[in-house]
């Protein structure tokens, strides 16, 4: 068939046979000798590729099973995890391929989010501008993705009560510097909020119970206060002329809540204010409805609480002792004598003590921003009849919140300016002829009067033509004019430019009169004059 030589070529024989004329005899045979080296080569090289090929398609066809199989199981695990996965572009359009629990999450469809160009901020319903300036100043990349990401929103709350928390993680391009796609994990965190606002609750319940055992009279008064109030609203038949007043009371009130933890109620105020800020009367009467049976929840729910505070009144002299008072009468020598005795013993207190109640807020709030404050009352017993002053001493709470927030810094700030780590608030009383002087001193970081001046124009409070010829003590003197705050927006607690206002209001109804002086970077000063009532 073939011939072997010694070159190792494939030579293949071919034999044809040869017949004589007109017979089957055969008469020769003729071999045919072919070099058939290289098309054997070339065929053993076409049948080695097929086999190859063969084998790769083979290989492949297992390895597609086998990831489609791992997807498959993949997918099933993320869509019954508790999590949403989804990637969204540059131009904000979420990318193909959106786990099925996105849909859940964020209750709406994302099917084919890729071909109907569905955006990111379209899942939200609020602050949709807000949400596609941040994607846009991501990539500008002006800014470090993990200084940015906090600006983000957080969480998602749809329709069906759900919290569901939001992160978001880059996914940087090959060069390892620019973002090519951001990742967005949506976690249902229902039940963990809902654990989380229950501890919170229980905690805020706990401190109330604590505050209101530790100042008994205060947590009356506040109470005593808001029945009054509620009360009286509905006899007010002009609520325009009378808005300054209610709004002052709304913001004072919010204030002495918050002091107590009560944050649904002082969140509810909160509302009262934005209503009457925007003279929304139908919802404002509304929302007071909402505040009559919150206080009455309240008031039913801690009525033991307050029989317990009456009973630290008594026990604490805070409340006339009758037994006492029958068994002493015959030591009387005239009514006059009997008058004196009641007034010294039961209606005349130590106006400085009075702002012992503030100590506890300061010190909480101090400890909620990382700084250590000192409280302390000096000067002169001052005997006066307290109840006048009431309205005065609740609204000076907005003095005091201010000076946490505002004016005393960090710890490490003071540090940094060389001051020690821990602030100071000394409340002062001194008698002068028939006046009561009160000073409220901080030596925290002082009232810059430029920065009034560049809030009063922003406000369009004032304007730049009637701002500068004025001192600086003159311009001090605006942090009392009503709508002026430092705050940057509006917050449950602060931000409306009432607290001061509210302050001097009280002050100038008690005849009084209320000043400020600053000193930047060391201490500011609170001068209350008020006359002395017995």
């Amino acid at each position: 068939k073939k011939f072997n030589g010694t070159q190792d070529k494939f030579i293949p024989l071919e034999f044809i046979p040869l017949f004589k004329d007109n017979s089957k005899e055969l008469d020769k045979i003729i071999l045919i000798i072919s070099d058939k080296t290289l098309e054997n080569e070339q065929a053993k090289a076409v049948e080695e590729r097929s086999h190859q090929l063969e084998m790769r398609q083979i290989e492949l066809e297992y390895m597609m099973d086998h990831v489609f199989e791992q997807k498959s199981r993949r997918d099933l695990l993320v869509n019954h995890l508790q999590q949403g996965f989804l990637c969204f572009r540059k131009d904000g359009v979420i990318e193909e391929g959106a786990t099925k629990s996105c849909e859940e999450l964020f209750e709406r469809s994302l099917f084919e989010s890729e071909v109907q160009k569905v955006k990111i901020w379209d899942i939200f319903d609020k602050n949709k501008n807000l949400i596609e300036k941040w994607v846009h100043t991501i990539w500008e990349g002006n800014f470090q993705f993990k200084d940015l990401v906090s600006l983000g929103p957080s969480s998602f709350q749809g329709t069906k009560g759900k919290f569901i928390k939001l992160e978001f993680r880059p996914i940087y391009s090959t060069d390892n510097k620019t973002i090519d796609k951001i990742i967005m994990v949506a976690s249902d965190k229902t039940k963990e909020k809902e654990l989380e606002d229950k501890i919170e609750r229980d905690n805020e319940e706990a401190f109330f119970i604590k505050i209101c055992l530790q100042s008994p009279e205060d947590f009356l008064d506040l109470m005593n206060d808001t029945y009054s109030f509620l009360l009286d609203y509905p006899n007010i038949t002009n609520h325009e002329k009378e808005k300054e007043r209610i709004f002052r009371y709304f913001h004072t009130m919010k204030a002495r809540y918050g002091q107590f933890h009560l944050s649904e109620i002082a969140k509810t105020l909160n509302r009262l204010e934005e209503f009457l800020e925007n003279n929304d009367w139908k919802n404002l009467n509304v929302q007071m409805e909402v505040l009559d049976k919150e206080i009455n929840n309240l008031f039913t729910k801690h009525r033991l609480l307050v029989q317990a505070a009456n009973k630290l009144l008594i026990d604490e002299g805070e409340s006339i002792r009758i037994k006492e008072l029958f068994s002493t009468l015959d030591n009387f020598e005239s009514i006059n004598t009997f008058k004196n005795y009641i007034q010294t013993n039961y209606i005349l207190k130590d106006i400085k003590s009075s702002f012992k109640k503030f100590e506890t807020l300061v010190e909480d709030i101090s400890k909620e921003q990382n700084k250590i404050i000192f409280f302390e009352l000096r000067g002169d017993n001052i005997l006066v009849n307290i109840e006048p002053y009431q309205d005065f001493l609740s609204s000076t709470i907005h003095l005091f919140r201010n000076i946490v927030d505002h004016g005393i810094e960090s710890k490490e700030t003071r540090l940094e300016k060389n001051k020690d780590e821990f602030g100071t608030i000394i409340i002062k009383s001194q008698r002068i002829k028939k006046n009561i002087v009160l000073t409220i001193e901080d030596d925290g970081a002082g009232i810059d009067p430029t920065k009034i001046k560049e809030i009063l124009i922003e406000k369009k409070l004032k304007t730049p033509s009637e701002l500068n010829h004025l001192s600086d003590k003159e311009v001090l003197d605006f942090i009392f004019l009503s709508g002026f705050s430092t705050a940057e927006k509006v917050g449950p607690l602060s931000g409306r430019g009432v607290g001061t206002d509210a302050v001097r209001h009280e002050v100038n109804n008690l005849g009084g009169t209320i000043t400020v002086e600053s000193k930047l970077g060391v201490k500011t000063i609170f001068t209350i004059i008020l006359p002395i009532i017995i």
